[in-house]
């Protein structure tokens, strides 16, 4: 139904509600008249002290009655036909497709409601993101539509002293090219929320999603580790002025390893993961170790800095293409958690010097990196409290890594106490993760 049909019900709707109000003006007007006379014989029947006109009273009594029940009646149906009137008009309002008839509309509403409210459009409640009320979504392929109301559906009211009575409803269009163009969805005020994020640039909206609080400060956190072991490594001599003779070889498994698992978790790993923290570090600690590279020794090991910077960029360039793809939440954790283990090990074994001071920090990296697998583990075990039971996923992979790591450095050390207290706490780790497994609790 267009407009001017939906104008012309409702104007029919009009002429019943006008005649009611005039039917029930009379009837009132009946029912007074009636109960004067009823008190006029009242006044009788005391006044001679009789029942005399007892009768006539019961009967005006009852059409007084008759009358109430009419009027009654006729409220219900007014009551109603307000509000599909109130309705009709409003949908008329949205439709409008001219002033003339949109000077119609307004006054027919004034006719039924007078002063005591009127209509307003999406614009005047501040629009799609103010108090307008969105009732659905159609999808669309065209950018420049993006929030923006794909169709009127019916106006609002506001009483006298501004309030809104009933909002604009409006049906958006959602700029969404994964959807089919034309989609059409029911939708609600919820909706609004996407709509601003969607508003925003696709670059904000994604840095948005993906660095968020938790993320950002245990990256914060891993950042800081990483520049205080730098900084000890370079106080103590293991990052001299003179580049040690297995840095490349070093640099090569780790920038391999590193730009695999990021290519995984490009694809597999849900917004704000891993390796958005990791890309995010590394260019922090890129600044850090060229800006040392640079003013102490600009040697090949710059090359560091260099990839910490490229990776990052790529990182976040690859997460940024591949942000609409569907991601299967696949946890890279645990095999990270491996390489990382191994490549600990084999950097820490590659500190091969007659200098006490880089073995002195080696060994404290070695035994360092074990306590605090093992605390994480015996936590795990120990701990039975249920309100800390999240964490005993954290103590779980703990093990795993010191496995891992004395594993590896069990087969590269140099030493037979290093081979032996590896060997040992790798017993330990691998017995406990399994005991674990075996429990259910990681």
């Amino acid at each position: 139904m267009d407009e001017r049909q939906l104008f012309t019900e409702t104007v029919k709707k009009m002429k019943r509600l006008d005649f009611l109000n005039d039917f029930v003006r009379r009837k009132t007007a009946e029912k007074s008249k009636l109960s004067d006379e009823v008190a006029v014989y009242r006044k009788k029947n005391g006044s001679f002290g009789n029942n005399e006109y007892d009768i006539a009273i019961f009967q005006l009594n009852a059409r007084i009655s008759d009358i109430e029940k009419s009027i009654d009646k006729c409220k219900i149906e007014m009551k109603a036909l307000k509000g599909s009137i109130s309705e009709g008009l409003r949908e008329c309002y949205a439709k409008a497709g001219d002033a003339d008839f949109l000077k119609r509309v307004r006054l027919a509403y004034k006719h039924v409601f007078g002063e005591r409210s009127y209509l307003v459009g999406v614009n005047d409640v501040g629009g799609i993101f103010g108090d307008a009320k969105i009732v659905g979504a159609m999808v669309t392929h065209d950018k420049t539509k993006k929030t923006s109301v794909q169709e009127f559906v019916r106006a609002g009211e506001k009483n006298q002293a501004g309030r809104i009575i009933s909002y604009p409803e409006v049906i958006v269009w959602d700029y969404d090219r994964t959807k089919p163009e034309g989609e059409f969805r029911t939708e609600d005020d919820s909706f609004k929320s996407e709509l601003k994020r969607k508003k925003e640039s696709e670059l904000l909206k994604f840095v948005k999603d993906t660095y968020k609080k938790p993320l950002l400060y245990k990256t914060a956190i891993f950042f800081v580790a990483l520049v205080v072991i730098f900084a000890l490594a370079a106080a103590s001599g293991v990052v001299g002025n003179e580049p040690n003779a297995k840095f490349l070889p070093l640099f090569l498994v780790g920038a391999t390893g590193l730009v695999g698992f990021s290519v995984l978790a490009a694809k597999y790993e849900n917004a704000s993961s891993v390796a958005d923290g990791m890309s995010l570090a590394a260019f922090g600690l890129a600044i850090v170790t060229g800006a040392r590279f640079a003013v102490v020794s600009l040697d090949e090991r710059v090359i560091l800095p260099i990839f910490l910077v490229v990776y990052s960029i790529a990182v976040f360039v690859l997460r940024f293409a591949l942000r609409k793809k569907e991601k299967s939440g696949l946890k890279l954790v645990k095999p990270a958690l491996c390489f990382v283990g191994g490549y600990l090990a084999m950097a820490v074994a590659s500190v091969n010097t007659a200098e006490v001071m880089p073995k002195v920090f080696a060994a404290a990296i070695y035994f360092a990196v074990i306590a605090a697998c093992l605390f994480g583990g015996a936590y795990a075990i120990f701990v039975k409290n249920l309100k800390y039971a999240k964490y005993k996923k954290i103590g779980g992979n703990a093990l795993l890594l010191s496995a891992c790591f004395t594993g590896v450095a069990m087969i590269v050390s140099l030493y037979l106490a290093g081979m032996i207290i590896s060997a040992a706490v790798l017993a330990v780790s691998v017995g406990a993760y399994i005991y674990l497994r075996l429990k259910n609790e990681i």
